[in-house]
């Protein structure tokens, strides 16, 4: 699919992955092709807060190689959801913890997150400053 141009009068320019991701405004077509390739995994860097920006990603990834906390998200969208697969860099067991703006009934994943043993988080945007969360293991 070509570009479009926004130099011509009536054009419509093809959203990509980061204006579906961050929701932008505009006269987007959207295709298939690229809501598949905006829900594609994108990494989240390890570190003892992870940083998560709402816009950056639709399905997150994460490897961590220490206990860590999933940071407040920013840009958060009301009404919107966002997943994170979680595992950890070797045989160590981890623990993953949530920030304050998480809601949920157990919020501290259970210490066995390893290379082998992955947990798939599912968070969802209420306002930009409430996010709930809920999580299952790989097995």
């Amino acid at each position: 699919i070509a570009s479009a141009t926004t130099s011509l009068a009536g054009a419509i320019e093809h959203a990509t992955d980061a204006e579906i991701r961050a929701a932008t405004t505009g006269n987007f077509a959207v295709t298939a092709a690229t809501i598949e390739t905006a829900a594609a995994l994108v990494a989240l860097s390890d570190a003892a807060t992870v940083t998560v920006d709402w816009d950056s990603a639709i399905n997150f990834s994460l490897t961590i190689a220490g206990n860590r906390t999933l940071g407040n998200p920013s840009n958060g969208q009301p009404g919107t959801t966002r997943t994170v697969r979680v595992q950890g860099s070797d045989g160590t067991d981890r623990t993953l913890s949530f920030d304050s703006q998480y809601v949920g009934s157990d919020l501290t994943l259970v210490t066995d997150i390893d290379s082998t043993k992955r947990y798939l988080v599912s968070i969802y945007c209420e306002t930009t400053s409430i996010f709930w969360a809920s999580y299952l293991p790989s097995s």
